[in-house]
Parts: C-alpha cells; structure tokens; sequence
C-alpha cells in the first residue's frame, strides 16, 4: 500500500515515498521530465507542475523507473492484465498491441494511446509466457506532438527488450513493429479505458497503482522461468553496489533507494545486515551520494544476467561492539574499532539523516 500519494495535475499522481528526487535532495534522476514529449512535467525547487497542455500521453509513468509517477488510471497494469487474459484464453497465438490513431482495428486487439505505455515487462512477460507472436501496431505518429523524443523512447524500450529475450534464448524476431495509417476520419478508434474495462471485467481505477518499472521487469524475467546468459545491459541502467568497512548500519542507503534495492535486516540481536538486489539497482547514484560515511559505492553493471538473480546478495554483517575510545556502542564491520565520533572523518548517523534531508552538512 502507498502511503501518500499526491495528484500533479489533472490526469497524473506522485509517491513521494518511492521517487528518487523526493527521497533525497541532490538526487539527479529527471526521467519523467525528459520523457514529456511537449514539456508538460516540470520540477523546480522541490516543487512540482503539470501545464495545462498534458495529453496524458503516459510517457512520464512508464519513463520513471521506480513507479513513482503515474497517471490516475494506472493504464500500465492494465496492458499487463489484458496481456494476460490473452495469453490465457488463446496461448500461443498472436497477441497485437495497436496504437489508437491506427487504422484497421480488428477483435482481439490491445489497444493503446501511445507507443511510450508499452513498457519492458509487458513485452517481455508475453513472450516468456508463450505468446506465438507479438505484434506492435503504429499508427500516424504525425499527429501526435512530440514526435522525436516518443519514437527515442520507443525505440529505446523496444533495444532493451530483444536484448534480454536474445540472453534468453528467445528470437527478438518473434517482436515485430509495423505502422498502419490512422483512419479517415481521424478519430481515436476506441476509449482506452473503457476497452480494457470491457474485455476484463475489471472495475473503475481507484487510485492505487503497482510497482515500479523496474520492479516489473525482473518479475516478468524471473516468473518467465529462464536464466539469462551473460551478455551486455546495453541501454538498460544496472548498478553494482559495495558497501566499505566504514558503515555504520544507519540505513539511510535504504531509506533513499527508490525501487528498493537495499535492504537493511537485524536477522539477531546485535547484527546487522545488508541485501542488495541487482536487478532492482537502477544505478541513480542515491545510496552512494547519502552515505555520509562514504560506505556506500554504486558502479555500473554491465551484465544483464542480474535480472535473472533468485536472490538478493548479502553486501555487509556488521555486529554491535564498544568503542575502544569512548566506549560507545555502535555497528561495524572487519577490524574497526572506533566508533564514527572517535574516527578523524567520521559522522553519526543522525549527521546522515540530516544530509539526506537537508544536503551536506557542514565539518
């Protein structure tokens, strides 16, 4: 369950709690902005705006990696649903995602505004579920504004999908994208939502919606019951982590990871452990830039391989001990022995607290 949500807008809606900017103050991430195909979304000191001239086009949800920002009818679950009703009611067959402003509409169709709301995870969860074969259907993409950057990003999530299906061992052929002229009349051929209410049965939006982008794509990866071969992420962004000898367990890398990567456990009493799931890392630099004790260290990962991780990698222990100075308790890890006040550059953690809050605090 989201705790909070706030509307931008008329037609989209923020958590806070899992946006990147939100969580931390010097992140850089604007993935939504720049995803807007007519400079709709803006955000300018901590602040939020939506113009008046979104045409809810859905480009900014599907852009965010974490899920952060949606529109109001969270159309993203419902292509997955509707690919899955396909898939179960007719396996095998063809499934066709066809844009709006396409012309030769035909029963069984996916229909969807625009070619920027089909995401990784809905492409690649229909081909490792058994589809024979998926086609994308484009309309007249003149008539849609913002014309460059929603080809860029389509053609982006369409690279990054026949690279995993290539590491597992699926044709990327078995994908193909054609373009049909839309119809005469220039009218949109059906209504978004009341199509997909209509073939699934499903009821109005009620506000909530799913995980992030990331977070659907390796469920779609490891529910589709392959290993991935080694091979280069290419434009996909992965991140490796590695946490040093100088963390302190304050959990601030966890509080400002966004889709949810870092995990911080106390498995017993006095210990203190740390998870990292490669998969979900979207290589945002947050963890690193928060952790006041520069434990915390995120690199690129070139190997897509990682979005078929079972299971969460272990990157620190740390057991509660005294300071050999002051005597205070505290977490840490390997031979230190002083607690971050007694060590020459050391911090607490209610410092890093604040450094996640405020910005760099002041030695």
């Amino acid at each position: 369950m989201r705790p909070h949500v706030e509307p931008l807008g008329r037609s989209l809606q923020l958590d806070p709690s899992v946006c990147t900017a939100e969580l931390f103050v010097r992140a850089t991430c604007r993935a939504c902005i720049e995803a807007c195909p007519i400079d709709a979304l803006q955000r300018q000191g901590g602040r939020w705006s939506v113009d008046a001239k979104c045409d809810s086009c859905g480009a900014c949800e599907e852009a965010c990696p974490t899920g952060a920002v949606v529109l109001r009818s969270s159309a993203a679950s419902d292509i997955e649903k509707a690919v899955r009703c396909r898939l179960e009611n007719a396996p095998g067959t063809e499934t066709v995602l066809a844009c709006e402003r396409s012309g030769g509409q035909t029963s069984g169709q996916i229909r969807l505004s625009c070619a920027a709301r089909v995401d990784e995870a809905v492409l690649v969860s229909a081909v490792l579920r058994g589809t024979g074969r998926l086609r994308i259907v484009l309309g007249d993409c003149r008539t849609c504004a913002g014309l460059r950057q929603v080809r860029r990003y389509f053609g982006r999530t369409m690279r990054i999908v026949r690279r995993i299906l290539e590491a597992a061992g699926h044709h990327s052929e078995r994908i193909s994208v054609i373009h049909i002229p839309a119809t005469d009349d220039g009218e949109l051929n059906v209504e978004r939502r009341a199509f997909f209410r209509r073939i699934l049965g499903i009821a109005a939006p009620s506000g909530s919606h799913g995980t992030g982008r990331r977070n659907r794509l390796a469920a779609a990866v490891r529910q589709g019951g392959v290993r991935l071969r080694s091979a280069p992420a290419g434009e996909l962004p992965l991140g490796r982590l590695e946490i040093g000898p100088n963390c302190v367990g304050c959990n601030v890398c966890e509080h400002v990871c966004a889709p949810g990567a870092i995990a911080r456990e106390e498995p017993s009493a006095g210990k203190v452990v740390l998870r990292f799931d490669p998969a979900l890392c979207i290589d945002c630099g947050a963890c690193s830039d928060a952790c006041y004790m520069r434990a915390a260290r995120v690199s690129r990962e070139n190997d897509l391989s990682v979005l078929s991780a079972s299971q969460p990698v272990i990157v620190a222990t740390l057991d509660r001990r005294s300071c050999s100075e002051c005597g205070v308790p505290f977490h840490g890890a390997g031979r230190i022995t002083r607690c971050p006040r007694c060590r020459p550059a050391g911090a607490t953690s209610e410092h890093a607290t604040a450094r996640r809050h405020e910005g760099p605090v002041a030695k």
